[in-house]
């Protein structure tokens, strides 16, 4: 207390002209700072379109220190727990078991041929493999992804802060030691050398390469540069400042160098380079610390900060973006931009956040945005934007701040819909189910008169409302239309007109356009001539929402189910209609509103977003939630005098600059992400492959998934994918989101697998990612083991014919054997045996003739065996198997036998004689045919005979004829000859 009293004391002393400056002074400090407050606050009452990323979505950690786009489209973040690649869908997360040193990522960067390089905070650098190796040799192990490298020999100098590549290719690190260049080897592994040392330092560092070739390093108590080999340390402001955490030149070149807590300066150039001058660009102020400045694509400085994003407008302003604008944290530490002007925004424990663009600001709830649900946004004739919202009445968009408008003197009007239109006087016509009020302008505010019967419309709610060209007011008021001409009478009081009409249009041309309730219908009103317009193709219905006329005065119908028709020329007698839908491309069939920019485009107010339309290309462009929309479903759009489309939806307004909105992206390359074969993952490189194989799978792997990606972080909603699989799908698939496809039991062959992406524009990408394998077929259908099966049947049939051959030769030998011992033994003593018979027959004829009869009897018998072991020794003799010795036999008994008996015969063979017959069937013929002609000789009484011998398709045929007195087959007779022949 007597501090205070005596400060007091000693102002009341203190000369009245320093008093007043002193409150000069201290007025000026509370308008800045409640200049600054107000800018603060202003930035954070509106939500510019960023989408969050954080452990929940896959990233590694939410404290994310470094983010990079690698040639390929990936992003890399690096965090305090390892490394994370993300392909606009999925994370993928590296740590020490993937070859990463040590799990503080600080840098990431990429060389000339495409290798990614990261830098930790211990164990030095590590670069990506494309072909890696399994951590051990047992199955299933882990692959080492990365391949690390030692900066020095002490722990100091592997802990690394920043690094670059120069134009050269070489590797620069700035470590805790020094800072350290890489003189890469035959090996491919680089070997480091110290090029300027500091004191050991455990601060943030940076690294920089401007476009004049040199380089830049933020180290503990310098600003290195690096110029065609000369290092020179220039010197901080102050010895007391902070370390360096980035630096960047920018469009107006100017080397711009942030100093953590003390802020950005500038260096300026100096007679000696040595003695460096540095002029304040950005005050501390209320950014406690400041990072990582970037000059985006478009020239703009972006810088993180403990508060917050900050971004320098063309005059060098400053804006800052925190939590209240949508970024998960403000304490922000990187940024990056990637190649479709996407800003990605790392922080310090709310993961990265991507800005996509400032193309479209958004005001909901979390604005102050109350409400159930906006309706129209209106733009007054000074240039102010309101919108209506259901169940609160109109707001005001100040900038970016929402003001609630006053409602004057009047009781707030509660009603669930509101239709408000400024007319040509600057008047304001309110239309709630209350009924329609009138407040005089400029300004809106919801009070005003009601109209009443004394103004001739009739009780109830206002259902539409709409102001024309010529200046009538028409009122639709439950289902009654009125109008008001407001230039021929002084006095409010409407006319009731019809009570069929549902919306009314007048176009430029003079023509009434009308919607009736009846029909419904269009109708075109030209003074009192009335066309209908038939439904057709171009208007296939007339459940119309709204009527819009362009700057080309072509007028366009928005349908509710439909899409929107359009006509070139409304004034035609019979105006024809081209209708666009969902087969089109729209998002939705439901169009409720339509707007045009200044160059033309038309946007269209759907179901499921706003439809960005140009009729000159037919080309559709899609916004919605994911773009930054405040809703999906729109109720109304309309265009300000500065060009800016607003848009009105349930759940909040967004307003789009045409002129911020960049071109869609083309169709991106696609890469393979994963190829998947009966159970295994085959390895794919980290950094994306669009080429792969060729590979060469067992006849089990053929089922097998693949995986694709094409690397967009915008847009993602409009991208699909076809494929096909060569050699087995002639065509490319239908357009898809699907990113995998699963093929089952492929036959063995060999395959090309071809994907690629399409876009809004139906353009597609500029080349396919291609995969190729090979399934090999069953072993027991592989050529090698075909031929091997053949050879061996071959050779198994060889060895059973060479086998088979040698068994009939043996058999010929063994006949021909027994032949030759029949005929040479037993049949030269049968024949002896008949001759001595034959000789003691003479020699006891006369005296004994018992003897003599018994000798003959043996004589006989004897001969008779003779002539039958001839002919057995005839059936197995092996060189008589040809057909002509069968029928050489056959005609000689023929001859010996019917010749004998007086019987002429006549005897003919087959052709073919030179045909081999077996034993068997020789003998089995041959005796059938001696029983034949014996039967012949002793029952016929025949004088002539006929013998046809011959072969019928394949057949042997004996047909024998005589001219004797036959005999009855089929009755029964005493002996076996019949059935001997039969039977044979």
């Amino acid at each position: 207390m007597k501090t205070s009293r005596r400060s007091i004391a000693e102002d009341k002393t203190t000369p009245r002209s320093q008093r007043r400056i002193g409150k000069l002074v201290f007025l000026f400090a509370m308008h800045c700072l409640a200049f600054t407050l107000l800018k603060t606050d202003d930035a954070e009452a509106q939500h510019i379109p960023i989408v969050r990323y954080d452990v929940s979505e896959g990233l590694a950690s939410s404290r994310v220190t470094a983010a990079y786009q690698s040639s390929r489209g990936y992003m890399w973040f690096g965090t305090r727990d390892g490394l994370s690649r993300f392909d606009g869908y999925t994370f993928t997360n590296y740590g020490l078991a993937e070859g990463i040193p040590f799990a503080f990522i600080t840098s990431i960067t990429e060389d000339s041929r495409g290798r990614l390089w990261v830098g930790a905070n211990g164990g030095g650098v590590a670069r990506l493999e494309d072909n890696p190796i399994r951590a051990t040799s047992l199955p299933g192990a882990p692959f080492v992804k990365f391949k690390s490298f030692a900066i020095g020999d002490d722990f100091l100098s592997n802990r690394v802060n920043a690094m670059l590549f120069d134009n050269a290719g070489t590797l620069w690190c700035a470590t805790d030691h020094g800072l350290y260049r890489a003189v890469e080897g035959d090996d491919d592994i680089p070997r480091f050398e110290l090029v300027a040392d500091y004191a050991p330092s455990a601060q943030n560092m940076a690294a920089f390469a401007d476009s004049d070739g040199r380089l830049w390093f933020g180290v503990r108590d310098a600003l290195v540069e690096v110029l065609d080999g000369r290092v020179i340390k220039h010197s901080p402001p102050e010895k007391s400042y902070s370390e360096i955490t980035g630096v960047v030149r920018d469009t107006k070149g100017r080397l711009l160098v942030a100093f953590g807590v003390n802020g950005v300066f500038e260096l300026l150039a100096g007679p000696d380079q040595s003695q460096a001058r540095w002029r304040q660009f950005l005050e501390p102020g209320r950014y406690k610390k400041v990072y990582n400045p970037i000059i985006d694509s478009r020239g703009k400085l972006w810088i993180a900060s403990r508060e917050g994003l900050i971004k320098y407008s063309e005059d060098d302003r400053p804006e800052l973006y925190t939590t209240a604008n949508g970024l998960s944290s403000n304490w922000v530490f990187s940024i990056a931009e990637d190649r479709e002007g996407n800003l990605w925004v790392g922080t310090q424990g709310g993961g990265v956040c991507e800005l996509m663009g400032e193309s479209i600001v958004s005001y909901t709830s979390a604005d102050g945005l109350s409400g159930s649900s906006v309706e129209k946004v209106i733009e007054g004739s000074d240039g102010r934007i309101y919108a209506s919202v259901s169940g609160v009445g109109a707001v005001e968009i100040v900038g970016p701040r929402i003001e609630t408008v006053p409602h004057a003197s009047h009781p707030r009007i509660e009603a669930d819909n509101y239709l408000i239109v400024q007319d040509r006087r600057g008047d304001w016509w309110i239309g709630t189910s209350e009924g329609l009020f009138l407040a005089r302008g400029p300004r809106l505010h919801m009070g005003g008169t009601k109209l009443t019967n004394a103004n001739g419309l009739a009780a109830g709610p206002t259902v539409r409302l709409y102001e024309d060209e010529a200046g009538m007011m028409w009122v639709r008021v439950r289902d009654t239309f009125y109008r008001w001409d407001a230039t021929a009478r002084k006095s409010v009081f409407f006319e009731p007109l019809s009570n069929s009409f549902n919306a009314v249009f007048h176009d430029r041309f003079g023509g009434l356009w009308v919607h009736t309730l009846v029909g419904p219908q269009i109708q075109r009103w030209v003074s009192e001539k009335v066309t209908t317009m038939e439904p057709n193709a171009g208007l296939p219905s007339a459940r119309l929402t709204s009527f819009f006329q362009d700057s080309r005065g072509w007028l366009w119908l928005s349908l509710s189910v439909n899409g929107v028709s359009m006509t070139r020329d409304p004034s035609a007698e019979r105006p024809s209609f081209v209708n666009y839908s969902t087969r089109d491309g729209l998002s939705s069939d439901t169009v409720n509103s339509i707007a045009e920019d200044d160059s033309g485009l038309i946007y269209l107010g759907t179901g499921r977003g706003l439809d960005q339309f140009d009729p000159a290309t037919g080309v559709i462009r899609h916004f919605n939630t994911a773009d930054g929309l405040a809703g999906n479903h729109v109720n109304y759009c309309m265009k300000d005098s500065h060009g800016n489309i607003w848009v009105a939806t349930p759940t909040g307004i967004s307003r789009l600059a045409p002129r911020l909105v960049t071109a869609a992206a083309a169709p991106p390359r696609v890469f393979l992400s994963r190829f998947h074969v009966a159970g295994e993952d085959q390895m794919l490189p980290e950094n994306g492959s669009q080429q792969f194989g060729p590979l060469t799978l067992a006849a089990s792997q053929n089922n097998v998934l693949v995986e694709y990606v094409g690397i967009i972080f915008s847009n993602k909603q409009g991208l699909r994918y076809q494929y096909k699989l060569e050699g087995m799908d002639p065509e490319w698939s239908p357009p898809s989101e699907r990113r995998s496809v699963n093929y089952a039991h492929l036959a063995p062959g060999s395959y090309r697998f071809l994907v690629r992406a399409i876009n809004q524009e139906q353009t597609v990408s500029p080349e396919p990612a291609v995969l190729q394998f090979t399934i090999l077929s069953p072993i027991w259908r592989r050529w090698w083991f075909v031929t091997l099966v053949a050879l061996t049947v071959a050779l198994a049939t060889y060895r059973l014919y060479r086998y088979r051959v040698a068994r009939l030769v043996e058999l010929e030998r063994i006949r021909a054997r027994i032949a030759a011992d029949l005929h040479d033994d037993i049949g030269s003593n049968l024949s002896l045996i008949a001759m001595a018979s034959e000789v003691a027959q003479h020699q006891v004829r006369s005296s004994d003739s018992r003897v003599s009869e018994s000798l003959t009897l043996i004589s006989g018998t004897a001969r008779e065996l003779v002539d039958a072991m001839s002919d057995i020794v005839w059936a197995v003799n092996p060189n008589r198997d040809r057909l002509s010795d069968l029928t050489h036999r056959m005609r000689r008994f023929a001859d010996d036998i019917l010749s004998a008996r007086g019987i002429g015969f006549i005897f003919t063979v087959p052709d073919g004689e030179q045909s081999r017959l077996g034993a068997a069937v020789r003998r089995e013929v041959f005796l059938i045919f001696k029983e034949a002609v014996n039967n012949i000789v002793r029952h016929s009484d025949c004088t002539e005979t006929t013998i046809d011998f011959h072969i019928d398709r394949g057949w042997l045929v004996l047909e024998l004829r005589d001219n004797g007195r036959g005999f009855d087959p089929e009755h029964p007779r005493e002996g076996n000859g019949l059935m001997s022949m039969h039977k044979r």
